[in-house]
C-alpha cells in the first residue's frame, strides 16, 4: 500500500490463507461480511486487469518500457491478469507474470468454493470459476514455451506479443514453488522441464558458490543466493538426498546468529542482506516439520480438475 505497487500475488495470498485455514480447521467463522467485501474487491481488480489497456488507470513511476519511457511495455489480451510488479517489489518487464498467474489460478479456485459453499453466492462463484479458466488457458497458450535444450518450460514473464523472459526469482510465488502453493504436481511434465532449467547455469539468477548454490534475485546483490529459494527447492524435491543436501546448505549459511537472511554470498555467508527477515525462518521451520518430522503440509488449493500439457 505504501509503495502503491500492484502485485497480483498480493490479491491471491489472503484468499489462499483463508481457504487453507478453513480446510485445516473447519472453522468458517472467519468468512464475515467484511471478508466478503475484501474478496469482492480482489475479484473486481483481477477482472479489470485482464484488459489493462482498456479498463485500468493504474500506473507507477517505476514502470518503464524498453525505450526507458515512464510507462509499461505493451501487452496483448491473453485472458491472464496484468500485474505491475513481481513479488520481489521489482517492476515487471513483461506484465503477465506466470508464477503470479499460477497463484491466481489457485486462489480463484479457492474463492469459487468459498463463494459457493460458505456465502452461497453462485454468481460470484461462477465469476471466479470463469476467470480461473481464462487465466489457466492463457498460461497454457502463452506461458508454456518450447526450448531446444529443455522442451516445453514455463516462461517467467510474457506479454502475449511473442516476448518472454526465461528465469526465476527467489520470491514466492516463483516458478520453482508452483507445486508448493498447489498449482501443479512435482511430477508434471512441464514443471520437471522447467525445474531442470531453473536449477542450471542457463537460469541467469542461479548462482554457485563453495558453500551453497541456488536461485537469487535482481532485488539483491548479483551472485547472492536466497534461502527462500533453497527452502522451496527442498519443499518441492522428490529426492531425499536433494532434500538433505538443501538442509546442509541452509545450515552452512548460518553466519553465527542462527538465523536465515534475505540473501547471502554463497562463498561467504557472513555477507548477507537483511539482518531480520522472518519469512525464510518461518518457511525453514515448515520445511523441517513437513519434510523431516512427518507433519502434514497445509492445504493450499486444488487444481486436479485442470488439464496440463503432457498429462
Amino acid at each position: 500500500m505504501w509503495e502503491q505497487k500492484f502485485e497480483l500475488d498480493s490479491l491471491a495470498y489472503p484468499i489462499v490463507l483463508a481457504w487453507s485455514y478453513w480446510k485445516a480447521t473447519g472453522d468458517s467463522s472467519i468468512f464475515t461480511g467484511d471478508e466478503s467485501l475484501g474478496f469482492d474487491r480482489a475479484l473486481e481488480t483481477m477482472e479489470r486487469e485482464q484488459d489493462h489497456a482498456r479498463n485500468s488507470k493504474y500506473t507507477h513511476k517505476e514502470l518503464r518500457d524498453d525505450s526507458g519511457a515512464q510507462q509499461p511495455n505493451p501487452v496483448a489480451y491473453t485472458g491472464m491478469i496484468w500485474t505491475g510488479f513481481r513479488p520481489s517489489d521489482d517492476a515487471c518487464k513483461y506484465n503477465y507474470l506466470i508464477p503470479s498467474e499460477m497463484m491466481a489460478v489457485v486462489a480463484l479456485g479457492d474463492l469459487e468454493e468459498i463463494e459457493r459453499v460458505v456465502y452461497r453466492n453462485l454468481i460470484k462463484s461462477n465469476r471466479a470459476k470463469t476467470l480461473r479458466s481464462e487465466v489457466q488457458d492463457g498460461i497454457q497458450k502463452y506461458g508454456e514455451v518450447f526450448t531446444p535444450n529443455y522442451g516445453y518450460i514455463y516462461a517467467y514473464e510474457v506479454d502475449g506479443l511473442g516476448h518472454q523472459t526465461f528465469m526465476d526469482d527467489a520470491n514466492i510465488p516463483s516458478l520453482l514453488s508452483a507445486p508448493y502453493f498447489g498449482y501443479t504436481k512435482t511430477d508434471s511434465f512441464v514443471y520437471k522441464n522447467t525445474r531442470r532449467f531453473l536449477l542450471s547455469k542457463d537460469d541467469p539468477y542461479y548462482y554457485v558458490g563453495s558453500i551453497a548454490r541456488g536461485i537469487g534475485s535482481a532485488h539483491t546483490s548479483d551472485g547472492y543466493v536466497w534461502p527462500l529459494a533453497l527452502i522451496v527447492q527442498g519443499l518441492t524435491s522428490t529426492s531425499d538426498s536433494e532434500r538433505r543436501d538443501v538442509l546442509g546448505q541452509l545450515l552452512a549459511s548460518d553466519p553465527g546468529d542462527h538465523l536465515l537472511h534475505e540473501s547471502f554470498d554463497p562463498n561467504d555467508p557472513g555477507r548477507f542482506s537483511r539482518k531480520d527477515f522472518g519469512w525464510p525462518n518461518a518457511l525453514f521451520s515448515e520445511f523441517v516439520l513437513t519434510t523431516f518430522n512427518g507433519i502434514r503440509p497445509q492445504p493450499m488449493g486444488d487444481t486436479s480438475d485442470l488439464e496440463f500439457r503432457g498429462e
